[in-house]
């Protein structure tokens, strides 16, 4: 069986057949819209559901279909929708899809090397299939530019965010204001950054008035905040 069905009992119909059944191409029809619309912005989707066995046999359902689709963030090349139907005596399938998910991704125009810095001229875009690339990938070029790789690459590597060293809004060794806001009242000193840090992360610093070691947040380029 290709589909899975909540009520047993509703799996073939009874007497003549009478009674209206359900089609099965509008369930494999409102599993793939839903897949589509679920897709995250900016996606090309194509899906194409498997084809239900052809011995399900539902009632007509009076009312709207109701469906149900996985998290699609996570770039599935497969996914298990679920179409429901909750008028009358009501029913519950599972239809598979295949999916695939295109978009712009960031690939190396060229060869780099560990610690090279990333600029536009190495740096180019391709639409691919995202449910293939499983170690992630990046789509915007500002966020890339300036970043320095972990590891080297070859020309046309999918850039993912694990190839990319933090951001170093404050590095090790630099001198950085502290700042410490008490309400109404600001203090600022000098110190010098004991760690290397994106914004949000936390850092030590040497406060070079006290001599003593304080820890804060990167909020801005040479900048720590330290809460008083």
């Amino acid at each position: 069986m290709k589909a899975f069905v909540a009520v047993a009992a509703l799996l073939m119909a009874t007497g003549a057949e009478a009674a209206a059944v359900q089609s099965l191409a509008d369930l494999e029809a409102a599993a793939v819209q839903a897949v589509r619309q679920a897709a995250p912005a900016g996606t090309r989707v194509v899906a194409k559901a498997d084809a239900l066995d052809p011995r399900l046999r539902l009632p007509a359902c009076s009312g709207k279909l109701q469906t149900q689709v996985p998290d699609l963030g996570r770039a599935a090349s497969r996914v298990a929708v679920q179409v429901s139907c909750t008028a009358d005596q009501g029913w519950n399938v599972r239809v598979p899809v295949s999916v695939q998910m295109f978009r712009d991704v960031l690939l190396s125009s060229q060869a780099l090397a560990r610690g090279d810095i990333l600029n536009a001229g190495e740096v180019q875009t391709r639409e691919m299939d995202v449910t293939r690339l499983g170690y992630g990938y990046l789509v915007d070029p500002h966020a890339v530019y300036g970043r320095q790789l972990r590891l080297p690459v070859n020309a046309g590597t999918v850039l993912t965010p694990g190839m990319l060293a933090p951001r170093e809004v404050v590095k090790r060794g630099q001198q950085v204001h502290l700042v410490v806001d008490a309400g109404s009242i600001q203090v600022r000193a000098e110190g010098v950054a004991l760690q290397a840090g994106d914004r949000g992360d936390l850092v030590r610093v040497k406060s070079l008035s006290c001599q003593c070691v304080v820890q804060g947040e990167v909020s801005a380029p040479g900048i720590v905040a330290v809460q008083p």
